[in-house]
């Protein structure tokens, strides 16, 4: 095997490492949306469970740039999501308190729950600081 083939067969096993760690933390945050549903149905608060129902969109990743309501997220292996919030996401601190779109800078990670739009945009609900 030539040296660059051996690099290069390096590379596709490192970046493979990384999607499945990324992958794996998503998944990981699938079961908590999950498990944070079902408690929500069995507690009987209906509304929660059904706003846990709608949002079952979730990323996790570093803000890159910042517009008018709507964010820039790499998630890693050059993933790249579009978050739009409003006045109604829930937006918390790294603390767990209440938190406001002054809170979200370029360089901060973040967990987003919300929907993939149409557009293939995500619309939050709820964004936490990490």
């Amino acid at each position: 095997m030539s040296t660059r083939f051996r690099q290069a067969l390096a590379l596709v096993v490192l970046l493979g490492a990384v999607a499945a760690a990324s992958l794996g933390q998503t998944l990981a945050r699938a079961a908590q949306h999950a498990r944070e549903f079902h408690q929500a149905q069995q507690a009987g608060q209906a509304e929660q469970a059904e706003q846990a129902e709608q949002n079952d969109f979730t990323l996790d990743g570093k803000i890159v740039e910042i517009n008018k309501n709507r964010l820039t997220v790499d998630t890693g292996g050059s993933i790249i999501f579009h978050v739009t919030y409003n006045d109604k996401t829930d937006i918390k601190r790294k603390d767990g308190s209440a938190g406001s779109a002054k809170d979200l800078r370029v360089g901060a990670k973040i967990h987003v729950v919300g929907n993939l739009s149409d557009s293939g945009d995500v619309v939050a609900a709820r964004i936490d600081l990490e």
